[in-house]
C-alpha cells in the first residue's frame, strides 16, 4: 500500500477571523487584499460610522458578545459579562478623543444599562473634583459617563467667570456647578451655594470639604418672595434633581424646608462682585425672582442671570414664563435661550462644540434655560 494512504490528511491551517475593535467588520488575514479596510477608512474620512452588525443590539440587550483570541481555539468560548462590557465602553466614551460611535454606544446600551444596573463609585469631574455617584440617578449617571452635567451651561460659566468674581448658585443640589465655579473664580472669589434639601445640602457640604473648595459658602434654605416654610416633593428617585415645591401626581418623598427672599441671603459685598446668578428651582422661579428684584440695583453692570423656566409648573401656580421675562426686562435684562438637551447621545458632540445663547423672541412653552443679560444683541458670544 502506498505510504501516502497511511498518512492523515489535514486541512491547511487557516488563521481565525479577527474582529475589528469597533465591531464594524473583520480584519483582513495576512496577505489578503485590504478592500474592506479601504472602504471603511473612506467612510471614516467622511465622518460616517458604518452601520453596526445586526448582532449589536442583541449583544447589548440580550447577552454579551464573545472576544476571539488570535491563534487559539476554544472548545467553548466564554461570554463577556455585561458589567465588563459597560466598563470598557464607558472608558471609550469618557476618555477617547473624537466622537466616533459614541452616540450609538450610549443610546443603544450604556445609558439604559447604567440606569438599571447602578454603579456606585467615585468619579473625577472635568473640573478636577472627585464626587461619589450612583448611576441610577440621571445627573450622577451623566457625571460618570462624561464628567459633566449640562455642557452648554458649563461652557457658559467657564467663559463668564473670572478670578475674584462671585457666583450665586440657587438650587445648588449636590454642587455640580458650585464646584466648577469654585475653580473659575479662584481663591479670592466666592461661591454662594444655596440648597434647601437637607440630604442634597449634606452632599454639597461633603463635596466642598473633600475637594478643599474653601471659597464655597453653603446656605440651607429655599428662596422665595417671603420668609416661611414650604414642602419639597421628590417624584422620581431616578431623577433627584427634579425636587419641586409643586406637588406632583406621584410622590416618592417629602421634606419641609425654610424659605427666604434671595435678596436677604446675599450680602451687598457679594452682590457687588457677582458675575452670574444661576437659579434652578423646579417651578418656583417666579417667586425666586420676586425675592431677588430688590437686589438687582446693587449688581454690577455685566452681571447675568441663568434661570431654568418651567412653564408647566408655573401654570399650576397661576404664574407664567412671560411674567418672569417681563419682570426682568423692566430692570434692563434681555432674555436669551441656552440650549439644554437631556439626551446623553448628544453630549459627546456638545462638549466639543458648545452652543451659545441666542435671543429669545417668544416666551418658551417647554422647560428652557434662559440667560438674562443687559447686553442687547442677537447672540451672546463666548470667548470675547
Amino acid at each position: 500500500m502506498p505510504l501516502e494512504d497511511h498518512l492523515v490528511h489535514r486541512q491547511p491551517h487557516r488563521p481565525p477571523r479577527l474582529q475589528h475593535p469597533l465591531g464594524i467588520g473583520r480584519l483582513p488575514r495576512a496577505g489578503e487584499p485590504h478592500q474592506q479596510e479601504d472602504r471603511r477608512s473612506a467612510a471614516l474620512d467622511h465622518h460616517q460610522l458604518p452601520s453596526p452588525p445586526p448582532s449589536f443590539p442583541a449583544v447589548c440587550h440580550r447577552r454579551p458578545g464573545r472576544i476571539p483570541v488570535p491563534g487559539r481555539r476554544h472548545p467553548k468560548e466564554q461570554p463577556v459579562p455585561a458589567s465588563a462590557l459597560a466598563r470598557a465602553l464607558r472608558a471609550y466614551v469618557r476618555y477617547s478623543p473624537g466622537t466616533l460611535g459614541k452616540a450609538q454606544i450610549i443610546d443603544r446600551f450604556l445609558d439604559e444599562h447604567l440606569r438599571t444596573h447602578p454603579v456606585h463609585t467615585a468619579v473625577r469631574l472635568r473640573s478636577g473634583d472627585t464626587v461619589p455617584v450612583t448611576t441610577s440617578d440621571v445627573i450622577q449617571r451623566f457625571q460618570y459617563l462624561f464628567g459633566e452635567w449640562e455642557p452648554n451651561l458649563s461652557a457658559f460659566l467657564r467663559d463668564r467667570l473670572r478670578p475674584g468674581d462671585t457666583f450665586i448658585d440657587v438650587g445648588a443640589h449636590r454642587g455640580v456647578f458650585s464646584l466648577l465655579a469654585s475653580h473659575a473664580v479662584g481663591p479670592h472669589g466666592h461661591v454662594v451655594a444655596i440648597e434647601p434639601h437637607p440630604g442634597f445640602h449634606g452632599d454639597l457640604v461633603s463635596a466642598a470639604a473633600a475637594n478643599r473648595r474653601t471659597n464655597i459658602r453653603t446656605v440651607r434654605s429655599a428662596v422665595s418672595d417671603s420668609t416661611g416654610t414650604l414642602t419639597l416633593y421628590v417624584e422620581d428617585p431616578s431623577n433627584l434633581g427634579h425636587t419641586t415645591a409643586v406637588r406632583p401626581q406621584h410622590v416618592h418623598a417629602t421634606v419641609e424646608v425654610p424659605t427666604t427672599p434671595l435678596a436677604n441671603l446675599i450680602s451687598r459685598a457679594d452682590l457687588a462682585t457677582t458675575r452670574v446668578i444661576k437659579i434652578d428651582v423646579e417651578g418656583a422661579e417666579a417667586a425666586a425672582i420676586r425675592g431677588l428684584l430688590p437686589a438687582l440695583p446693587y449688581l454690577r453692570a455685566d452681571a447675568e442671570l441663568v434661570i431654568e423656566v418651567t412653564p408647566r409648573l408655573l401654570a399650576k401656580q397661576g404664574e407664567s414664563a412671560a411674567a418672569v421675562i417681563a419682570a426682568l426686562h423692566d430692570h434692563g435684562f434681555h432674555p436669551y435661550t441656552l440650549t439644554n438637551s437631556y439626551d446623553p447621545a448628544t453630549y459627546p458632540r456638545t462638549m466639543r462644540r458648545p452652543q451659545t445663547p441666542v435671543r429669545c423672541a417668544t416666551p418658551p412653552k417647554a422647560m428652557t434655560d434662559l440667560v438674562f443679560s443687559r447686553t442687547d444683541t442677537d447672540r451672546l458670544m463666548l470667548g470675547c
